[in-house]
């Protein structure tokens, strides 16, 4: 009890003042800008969040559609190249399959890609409507052949950079948790 009133006598002139005195006030700033900070790097992690989010739906919802047309894509090529086309389709919706999967753990790859594939998609819609007026159009089966092969090739591309960012990911969050 002594030591309060020992403090009051002390410091009576700054109790009895209206403002209060500059370190206090220098106080009060420091922790708003401690909080202010925080407050930020909370929102830009949210948003980050956010557009991982938003990014994975798109490219999902993108991956899967392109699946479907894929896979309701009707043959055509000649009878006797079906059984290569068949092979052609079920590869690459192996591919996109294997995509998807690694997607969905969070590993992304260039979203240029997705501006080739659809390339490659209104090639293809050329070549179908030159082979649907002309099916044993030579140049047209040769071209809807090499779309296959390059669409194979960049859905190899696409898998290859999506395993190798899910895998260092993989890697370098083990060798975090291991520091810990």
């Amino acid at each position: 009890m002594q030591k309060i009133e020992d403090y009051i006598k002390t410091h009576r002139k700054e109790l009895d003042s209206e403002i209060p005195p500059e370190r206090i006030w220098e106080s009060i700033d420091k922790k708003m800008n401690n909080r202010r900070m925080k407050l930020s790097a909370n929102f830009w992690k949210a948003a980050a969040i956010f557009a991982l989010i938003c990014t994975s739906i798109y490219l999902l919802t993108y991956i899967v559609v392109r699946m479907e047309q894929t896979s309701e894509q009707t043959r055509l090529l000649p009878a006797s190249l079906a059984s290569q086309e068949q092979i052609y389709l079920d590869e690459i919706q192996s591919k996109m399959q294997q995509i998807i999967e690694l997607e969905t753990k969070g590993a992304f790859a260039n979203p240029e890609y997705k501006l080739e594939l659809d390339e490659l998609s209104e090639m293809y819609l050329c070549y179908s409507e030159d082979l649907l007026i002309e099916p044993e159009n030579e140049q047209a089966i040769m071209a809807l052949t090499d779309y296959y092969e390059k669409k194979i090739l960049l859905l190899n591309t696409i898998l290859l950079e999506t395993q190798k960012l899910y895998y260092n990911e993989k890697f370098y969050a083990e060798i975090d948790l291991q520091k810990h």
